[in-house]
């Protein structure tokens, strides 16, 4: 994965979807199990469209939950 983000990034390449990368670069970093990147980016794909500091907390719980049972193999 990190050649093709590399590339991605140096070419300026444009993802169509926002979520979709966000999901691309999260399965990335399991892989390299960087499993801290990895909840970062996860949960920046439940919030990266809110605002109010009440539901970017309710959706970094729910993030976080579903983190949990996607990866718990990978990052336990």
């Amino acid at each position: 994965c990190k050649p093709v983000l590399a590339f991605i990034r140096k070419h300026g390449v444009q993802v169509p979807d926002a979520h979709e990368a966000l999901m691309f670069e999260t399965t990335c970093h399991v892989n390299a199990r960087d499993c801290d990147a990895a909840r970062v980016t996860w949960r920046k794909s439940f919030t990266r469209h809110l605002t109010d500091p009440a539901s970017i907390a309710k959706r970094e719980r729910e993030a976080d939950d579903t983190f949990a049972k996607s990866f718990a193999q990978q990052c336990p």
